[in-house]
């Protein structure tokens, strides 16, 4: 789901223009300015108190376990003063900014958290953070060597008692097929990727294209961002084609961008919705997979990018987004002279998602139902969020309460300690009276479904953990996929 965080990048934003400001950093205030660090309205025991709250009375009060990162993130979302924005800096009582910056960092003890180290301390950040930290007088003990402790917070005394809890990646010597020394002295930029390691299962009968696409909004969304415009937005379409799309030209290999799905349709459309900071493009392999074995995949761009604060207005506009992407598909099966003229069973749809995209693709799967007619039978969910931030696990929630008249399967490895497989275990359980369900748990994977360089996977949640490669994982759960739309009638000559 999440790589660096959403509070890692407002967190950085933050320092960044508290250090424009230099000229009132360039001298510490004495001990008689300076508020001491006190029970106020920014103590962080208020995000402690926030999670209990919002977990009061809720179906899922005894399934979610809040963790030190998410009571950073309550803090940073809910008590953090908002005129110590960005926007209304120069109009901020930086005071009250620095009470909750002690707050934070000292008490809170958030830099432990990989995220927000990173977000604070990372490259031209140190600096910033440093003049910030002594015009508030923060203490907390930052090591000399920043690189080591951003790398692993747990090296400092003080972050030890949230190691155990930590949802960082690692470096796996037998996941690498590297030793331990071979690691240890090997530069991240020339690691074995993850296409080095990642050994394809048998593809089915149909050769594979894809193609970018725009998706038009019928209403503006709030989701603007490079991919994402108010009324549209960019998608990834992974498709069957009669013919390899791959040709050898006089320049060079050359991929046929014009090549319309595979006559031998029409073929099912499973709109597929990534987590949180997660592209369309960490799950290519996997909608490879499914595009050979017939199933036409589009998942949108829109929501990779996003940095904004998060509340239930952004969530149902993601939720959004995955209904427009399965409307797209459906539309262009009557545009004359489309792609996918022709190509797309609209009597067989589907939505899924992983993490974040899996929790929301609930909603979206009764959306495209109730509201837009279209003819989802299957929806699949892997690893899907059961997290407060901005109502989250209330929309999914209701979403999985109201998946009438859809078979529905969920995926959850039993070493996530992100979205843990109880998370799934829930939801199935809200499921209405004679929903047809199935829920295959994944022996030793964890959160890490998508398809990231293991260069990258120190900063990514859980990659390299559990006692299960993600290569191994993914492949695991592309067939769990392929094996339920083959009992539900999408695919055909699946054998496993």
């Amino acid at each position: 789901m999440v790589r660096r965080g959403a509070v890692a990048a407002a967190l950085l934003l933050f320092v960044l223009c508290q250090t424009q400001a230099e000229p009132e950093f360039t001298q510490d205030i004495n001990a008689g300015q300076r508020t001491l660090l006190q029970k106020d309205e920014y103590d962080f025991s208020k995000a402690k108190s926030l999670l209990k709250k919002q977990l009061k009375g809720k179906p899922f009060k005894n399934v979610v376990e809040t963790t030190h990162l998410d009571e950073c993130v309550a803090y940073f979302d809910e008590v953090w003063p908002e005129e110590c924005a960005p926007d209304n800096l120069a109009k901020a009582d930086l005071d009250a900014c620095c009470r909750a910056g002690r707050f934070f960092v000292d008490e809170g003890n958030c830099l432990c958290e990989l995220q927000v180290a990173r977000g604070l301390l990372e490259g031209d950040a140190s600096q910033g953070f440093a003049s910030l930290a002594g015009f508030c007088g923060i203490t907390f003990p930052i090591p000399d060597d920043l690189e080591q402790f951003i790398d692993n917070p747990a090296t400092l005394d003080q972050c030890q008692p949230y190691a155990a809890s930590s949802i960082n990646g690692v470096l796996n010597p037998e996941f690498l097929g590297l030793s331990e020394e071979e690691v240890e002295n090997t530069p991240l930029e020339d690691l074995p990727t993850f296409m080095d390691l990642y050994e394809p299962p048998p593809a089915g009968p149909f050769k594979v294209n894809y193609r970018i696409v725009e998706v038009q909004r019928p209403k503006p969304s709030i989701i603007q961002n490079s991919k994402s415009t108010e009324t549209s937005f960019k998608a990834l379409v992974v498709f069957p084609v009669d013919e390899a799309p791959i040709e050898a030209t006089p320049e060079g290999a050359k991929r046929n961008d014009e090549q319309a799905i595979s006559s031998k349709g029409p073929f099912p459309v499973l709109a597929f919705s990534p987590g949180f900071e997660v592209s369309p493009k960490n799950h290519f392999r996997t909608f490879h997979q499914l595009a050979s074995h017939g199933v036409v995949v589009i998942s949108q761009y829109s929501t990779a990018e996003l940095i904004l604060k998060f509340d239930e207005a952004l969530l149902r506009a993601w939720v959004d987004d995955i209904v427009y992407g399965l409307q797209h598909m459906v539309a262009q099966n009557s545009e004359p002279g489309s792609f996918a003229e022709g190509r797309v069973d609209v009597d067989r749809l589907a939505v899924g998602g992983h993490s974040m995209g899996g929790a929301l693709s609930m909603l979206a799967t009764v959306l495209a139902k109730e509201e837009n007619s279209l003819q989802v039978q299957v929806s699949m969910h892997v690893s899907p969020s059961c997290k407060l931030r901005g109502g989250l696990c209330d929309l999914a929630t209701e979403g999985a309460s109201r998946l009438a008249g859809v078979d529905v399967l969920f995926i959850a490895g039993d070493m996530d300690g992100v979205e843990p497989r109880e998370y799934a275990e829930f939801f199935q359980s809200q499921l209405p009276e004679g929903t047809e369900s199935e829920l295959v748990v994944l022996e030793g994977a964890t959160h890490c479904l998508w398809e990231d360089d293991p260069a990258k996977w120190r900063g990514v949640l859980e990659c390299g953990k559990g006692e299960k490669s993600p290569f191994e994982a993914i492949k695991e759960m592309q067939d769990a996929m392929l094996g339920f739309l083959q009992d539900k009638g999408y695919v055909t000559g699946y054998e496993g």
